[in-house]
């Protein structure tokens, strides 16, 4: 018994069993690193949607989205409505990639689709409508 004692008290033993108890406990190196993958994908995807949503707002009142670098419409008004949402403003003000959001082409593209989805909803709803539906035909064999 004395040796065992002993055993358990050298270094090469606390080592070990420190080994045994610590490891298991750590996951596949993968799986964390598809979950931080998936974590940073929809920290992202919230971030574009909160720009869409300022876009989309700014765009329905008829203001104008840029302007001095910085201090345009479009920051402006994210920094109001996310104000007490601490990763929002570090990303707006992190220099990464997410600043591509913010860029005038990315935008312009935004605000296009926003358009073209306008459009879909209109025309679904006019070919619902029975009136139209009728008078959409009779346009349409005259054209």
């Amino acid at each position: 018994m004395k040796s065992f004692a002993e055993h358990q008290q050298t270094k090469g033993h606390r080592a070990v069993l420190a080994y045994e108890t610590v490891v298991p406990h750590c996951g596949d190196v993968l799986e964390m690193t598809i979950i931080e993958l998936n974590k940073k994908r929809l920290a992202e995807r919230m971030y574009l949607l909160k720009i869409m949503d300022c876009i989309r707002y700014l765009a329905r009142q008829g203001i104008a989205l840029r302007g001095d670098s910085g201090n345009d419409n479009l920051t402006q008004l994210f920094k109001l409505l996310n104000k007490n949402d601490e990763s929002a403003m570090r990303s707006l003000e992190s220099n990464n990639d997410q600043h591509k959001y913010l860029h005038n082409d990315v935008q312009n593209e935004l605000i296009e689709l926003m358009a073209k989805q306008v459009m879909l909803k209109k025309l679904a709803s006019i070919k619902k409508n029975r009136f139209f539906g009728i008078m959409a035909r009779r346009i349409h064999r005259h054209i």
